[in-house]
Order: structure tokens, then sequence, then C-alpha cells
């Protein structure tokens, strides 16, 4: 009788009041993510290369109002590759002519070493992937209990390991006064996930 007692004692522990498993703390939760999120998180950019044909008509328009121009004129400035003005072409479509204007861009040996992969091309020309920052985890800021067996949990993600590419972008977007940079350091950084509590422990779900 007193075998069948502790059985059942046992039982009501596990199925009713969950005692078997341990409580979410929040290092118990950064674990969780880690394992279920990929972290860092390699934030990537594209650089054109080869001849680039654009709607300014001159160097220092290109390089003081086009988004592109300005990035590629401070990587230029920092090393990162070389850039060249080739004039003016014009293009005619029935009575209409269009003035472009042509631009000539090279990386440079200190740059490669942020490419990712190899030189790829598309309809408009030549291009490369490079390393801009990476998205790193940061730590989880609070855990909400929805019930015995669910959480909501928030957690803050950084951005780290700034390339010259990305730092460029950044410089690029104080001088437009705009949020053009992929690692602005502005924004929310809060991102909730839920989690469920088994039979053994807390488990993300998707």
């Amino acid at each position: 009788m007193k075998r069948c007692f502790a059985l059942f004692s046992i039982y009501f522990c596990f199925v009713f009041t969950g005692c078997g498993s341990k409580e979410l703390t929040r290092s118990r939760a950064a674990e969780i993510i880690a394992k279920n999120i990929h972290f860092p998180e390699v934030i990537t950019g594209q650089i054109r290369l080869g001849h680039l044909s654009t709607e300014e008509t001159s160097f220092e328009k290109f390089t003081s109002a086009n988004p592109g121009g300005i990035w590629y004129k401070i990587l230029s400035e920092k090393g990162q590759l070389s850039l060249s003005w080739q004039g003016i072409s014009k293009s005619t479509s029935g009575v209409y002519t269009v003035n472009w204007g042509n631009v000539f861009v090279v990386l440079n040996p200190s740059g490669t070493k942020y490419q990712l992969g190899p030189e790829q091309d598309d309809a408009t020309g030549k291009y490369i992937n490079v390393k801009l920052c990476d998205k790193q985890f940061d730590e989880v800021t609070g855990i909400t209990a929805i019930d015995q067996s669910n959480a909501t949990v928030e957690y803050k993600w950084k951005f780290e390991n700034l390339t010259p590419f990305g730092n460029a972008q950044i410089d690029m977007e104080r001088q437009m006064g705009g949020r053009w940079a992929a690692c602005s350091q502005r924004g929310v950084r809060i991102v909730s996930v839920r989690m469920r509590r088994y039979d053994d422990g807390w488990r993300f779900l998707q």
C-alpha cells in the first residue's frame, strides 16, 4: 500500500505540477536560443565591378548624390576599391537621346579579404558579395510566463565585427541622412520567441 502511494505521489508530481522540470531561467533560455537560431549571421552587401552606367553625368554628382556612388567613393578612400570616371555615353531610342555617365570599379587586394564566394555575373554585369558585419546574439532581456508550460522569451541582438565595407555604408548613411546601412546601429533589436516545457525540459517553438 505504501509503495502504491509513493508511485501515485511521483505520478502526481510530474503530470500535474511538473516538478520534474527545471525553471526557465535567462541562462537556460539563452542556451536554447543558441541551439535553434543561427548566430552569428553574416550580413552581406553587393559590389558591382567593371563598367557601371549611371544617370549622373559627372563624377562629382555620382559620388555626392548617388547612394552607391557615395559608398564607392568612401571605399576608394579607404583603399578597398579603385573608382575611375570613364566619361559620358549617349543612347538613342526613337527621338529621345539619353546621356549616361560611365564608371569603372576594381576591387583592390585589401578588399578581397572580405569577399564572399567567387565573382558572379547577371544581366547588368559583374558583381561580388562582401561581408559587412555579423549579427550576433546579445542577451535575454525578459521571460513572461503564459501558463505553467509556455513562456515568451525576449532577447536582444547586436551588430559586431564591422568590416570596412560595413563602416563605409554607415558613413554613407550619415551623409545621406537616411537609413541606408545594413549594419546601422539604430533601430529596435528586441525579438520575442516562444518556448514550451515538456517532460524533458524546455524547447524552442518554431
